[in-house]
């Protein structure tokens, strides 16, 4: 294991620790007032007019949405020709989503039952997918933003934006009453746990931060020194 990847592994198995902790204070029947505290408030009924909106922000963590998104990081960065890059990118999407599907089953976690759902959802609640599948499919966009030629304002404003489609999608699940707010955020330290594992293992295989261009640039950097001297124009002394 290349020395870069063991913070990220500790990192996700921390986060990992972390649902597992959820998970037991779940069957202890210990988050019930958190959850239901939650509920009320998102549920209040002055607000479920002004947030109607979030019916339509929780297909942005839908399954179709995030297969296509996985299909198009992967074609963008294939084009750029980054092909390792592309694969990794759309498996890591694709196999955060699987996975999660199994962590259900092994939970068995019922839906809610507080007040009755605005949509009606099949299958266990926790965690929830729409939210782990948004963290990955969005964190891994983010990353490879923050790696891009973008100016660093367009970045970072890009990264902003993508953290709120994920606290949309994450509150529209329990606006839409099919799942409790402990399986969002279930969701969201899962999701995160793939996205810092990509974010190490996907640095070894992107070419502009260690193939010849990234050495490139190092040179130059090099060469034009401090204090602002010129590639080509040797320095004093």
């Amino acid at each position: 294991m290349a020395p870069a990847m063991v913070p990220a592994i500790v990192a996700a198995v921390l986060l990992l620790a972390l649902v597992v902790g959820l998970v037991v204070l779940i069957d202890a029947d210990l988050l019930r007032p958190f959850d239901a505290g939650l509920i009320s408030r998102i549920r209040a009924e002055p607000l479920v007019a002004p947030l109607g909106w979030l019916r339509s922000a929780t297909e942005l963590g839908a399954t179709e949405t995030i297969a296509l998104l996985a299909l198009a990081v992967g074609a963008v960065e294939l084009r750029a020709g980054r092909p390792l890059l592309a694969a990794a990118s759309a498996a890591t999407i694709g196999l955060a989503a699987l996975a999660n599907s199994t962590f259900k089953l092994v939970v068995a976690r019922p839906r809610p039952d507080e007040l009755a759902p605005i949509v009606v959802e099949p299958g266990y609640s926790f965690p929830s997918g729409h939210s782990l599948s948004a963290v990955v499919a969005y964190g891994v966009i983010a990353i490879l933003v923050t790696r891009s030629n973008l100016a660093p304002g367009a970045r970072a404003a890009i990264v902003v934006a993508l953290g709120l489609v994920v606290l949309a999608v994450g509150v529209s699940r329990v606006y839409l009453g099919v799942h409790y707010p402990s399986d969002v955020l279930g969701g969201w330290l899962t999701g995160l746990a793939w996205v810092v594992v990509f974010a190490a293992a996907s640095a070894r295989l992107d070419p502009r931060l260690s193939g010849p261009r990234a050495r490139e640039r190092g040179a130059t950097a090099a060469r034009a020194g401090p204090a602002g001297r010129r590639s080509g124009q040797p320095g004093p002394g």
